[in-house]
């Protein structure tokens, strides 16, 4: 990581990579299928996300867990994922990277899932109330079995946040396509 200047109003700031690997609430313990909520380790809450092994087609940045949305059973559906800081002390974060990837359910999602290509949006809300918006097209290296997750760098705007809603907006099969997320790099301004 390299050195970040704070705002004006931002007393201190600290550099943070989410890894969704352990839930400090249950003394380590990965809780698969949970909602991440405010368990992630971070100064980040996570809402509509959830704790996901890794599976068939797709290869996690650092396993064992990530984050996940989409239909990952015949019952489990989750929407409107988003990250935001995780209390008042926090006064915005800026988004700096984060690995991604997508898979097509064809059957069990932990055992039969092949990956594919997809397109995710994110947008970040600004303190000042803007947005900014980028997409993160996923184009999975099929000859590398199971496919890597590809890593976003943000662009230069995703700056002063204190929001990011992503939503998946093109794959193949909308509706059988399951996101995931590992690795989310931040700076938090306090």
């Amino acid at each position: 990581m390299g050195v970040y200047a704070t705002f004006p109003d931002s007393k201190r700031y600290r550099a943070q990579t989410d890894t969704f690997d352990t839930n400090p609430l249950l003394g380590g313990l990965l809780p698969v299928g949970d909602p991440i909520d405010k368990t992630a380790g971070g100064y980040l809450a996570y809402a509509g996300l959830q704790y996901t092994r890794p599976i068939v087609g797709l290869r996690p940045a650092s396993p064992p867990n990530t984050a996940s949305f989409g239909l990952l059973s015949l019952t489990v559906l989750s929407t409107s994922p988003k990250w935001f800081p995780i209390n008042s002390t926090i006064i915005s974060f800026d988004q700096k990277s984060i690995f991604y990837g997508c898979v097509q359910r064809t059957g069990d999602a932990q055992l039969t899932s092949l990956a594919v290509t997809c397109t995710i949006q994110a947008v970040g809300r600004k303190r000042n109330g803007n947005s900014v918006v980028q997409e993160l097209v996923y184009e999975p290296k099929l000859l590398n079995l199971p496919a890597p997750m590809q890593k976003m760098n943000f662009a230069p705007e995703f700056t002063d946040l204190i929001r990011v809603d992503v939503q998946l907006v093109q794959a193949a099969a909308t509706s059988l396509t399951v996101v995931f997320f590992d690795n989310n790099t931040y700076v938090a301004h306090f």
